[in-house]
């Protein structure tokens, strides 16, 4: 099979893959699932059905829509995982819904990225990662990788939970520690599971925290700089490796917690930095494949400290920075090719993939943030902000005035606030997270938004 070396070439052969056959989409938010449909009626698909928790903001998927009748279920891994409980373990109601649709039951589903299981909604998902690659995601068992791929990392102890506090006090550099839960109750993100211990913290209610989500933990010191990744795609061919993208993570100040806001790519590290981030990929991409045949897209996320690029944790997974890149930026399906990858039904060229998709980032920005509220009622409104001399965001009422977009509506947990850059008037360069922690505490005042304070994430100056 000859490696796919164009962009022309990926869309004849994911057409091949799509063509006259029937598709199920399933995504917590209908409106997320837009694109995605969009991609398969491109392609020729015979029809294509959503499946979702929430209809979401933005436009309605052009398809016939079942709705997952589901709780929103506590923080961000509640609602993520109560929606794939339901269609892993679909009612008697969806399943008559989706048969409807597909009587033969011979539809393929196209599942959310960080969905594991073969057979959901009772039909194959394609392209579904094996049971090796998804067991990589446990975030206590990434420090070996590091060292086996000769990556520089944090030190860190992976201790039972109830040994955590001593193990803290003996990793605290001044800035105290961040403790990480195993996958006890499988796998997690968006710093979900992740809580920072500062300095003479109460570690005790930590311990009583993760004790009932979670056997081990691992321990690091916190690391002060800007929270980051950087993306890779393996291949039989070589590790094709993109451009760092901002992780837009907040501290909040009212609780010991983190709050995952999404990504921006319009943050430029130091080149050395950037070389440094690109090589780890490389190096991580080589050893996966080396050690359990991984193939396709993954992230290594991590904080660009003082002292360089830390890794913290791995995404054996197309994760949403690498996504923004080659979706949002280079106009190019990496979702569909990373499923027809994984299936065997098309090869890649690594050269051509990263020459692409990092030429096209490196020239086009896209990224903002977004973030849910604890407010499940909010209702739907949109509006416009711009970035004075002094970086104080404000609220314009002509879009030809902003620099940004900001919306709130409903979610799949409830309800959320994004604000969304523009490239043509946001120069990239600095990260995004202050203007982004001020436009949250702009629009709590502003609209009366039930949003938590936070701190976002700043330089570290680099050691001599």
């Amino acid at each position: 099979m000859r490696p796919i070396d164009s962009l022309s070439g990926a869309r004849r052969a994911l057409r091949a893959v799509v063509e006259g056959r029937r598709w199920v989409v399933a995504a917590p938010v209908a409106a997320a699932a837009s694109v995605t449909v969009g991609q398969l009626r491109a392609g020729a698909a015979a029809d294509v059905l959503v499946v979702a928790a929430a209809p979401g903001m933005g436009t309605a998927p052009d398809a016939e829509v079942v709705m997952v009748p589901t709780s929103a279920g506590p923080g961000l891994m509640g609602g993520i995982r109560t929606f794939l409980d339901a269609i892993v373990d679909p009612s008697a109601q969806m399943m008559a819904a989706i048969d409807a649709f597909d009587p033969s039951r011979s539809a393929l589903v196209v599942c959310p990225p960080f969905a594991s299981s073969v057979h959901v909604l009772g039909r194959r998902a394609h392209g579904a990662r094996l049971p090796g690659w998804v067991a990589l995601e446990d975030k206590t068992t990434t420090d070996e990788l590091w060292d086996a791929a000769g990556v520089a990392r944090a030190p860190s102890l992976v201790v039972a939970v109830e040994e955590a506090p001593g193990a803290a006090t003996s990793l605290d550099r001044g800035l105290g520690t961040v403790w990480a839960a195993d996958n006890t109750e499988g796998w997690h993100g968006g710093a979900d599971y992740t809580r920072p211990l500062d300095p003479g913290g109460d570690a005790e209610a930590l311990v009583a925290w993760f004790g009932t989500r979670a056997a081990s933990v691992r321990v690091m010191p916190f690391l002060e700089g800007i929270p980051c990744s950087i993306h890779g795609f393996v291949t039989d061919h070589g590790v094709a490796a993109f451009r760092p993208i901002e992780l837009v993570v907040f501290r909040r100040t009212d609780t010991p917690t983190f709050l995952y806001g999404g990504v921006s790519s319009f943050w430029d590290p130091p080149e050395v930095d950037r070389r440094t981030m690109r090589d780890a990929a490389r190096r991580v991409g080589a050893t996966l494949h080396g050690r359990v045949g991984y193939r396709g897209p993954f992230s290594i996320d991590g904080v660009l400290t003082a002292d360089g690029f830390r890794p913290t944790e791995l995404n054996p997974r197309l994760s949403l920075g690498l996504d923004v890149q080659a979706g949002r930026i280079a106009d190019f399906d990496l979702e569909a090719l990373t499923r027809s990858f994984v299936e065997g039904e098309l090869d890649v060229d690594p050269v051509w993939l990263e020459q692409d998709v990092v030429e096209a980032a490196d020239v086009t920005r896209f990224g903002g943030m977004g973030v849910p509220l604890p407010d499940l009622e909010t209702p739907e409104r949109t509006g416009f902000v711009r970035f004075g001399t002094t970086q104080e965001p404000e609220l314009v009422a002509d879009a030809a005035d902003a620099d940004a977009s900001v919306s709130v509506g409903p979610s799949d947990r409830g309800s959320r606030v994004r604000m969304l850059l523009d490239p043509a008037k946001v120069a990239p360069g600095p990260p995004v997270g202050p203007r982004a922690a001020a436009v949250l505490s702009l629009l709590a005042a502003e609209w009366g938004l039930a949003i938590p304070p936070v701190e976002a994430a700043s330089p570290a100056s680099r050691r001599a």
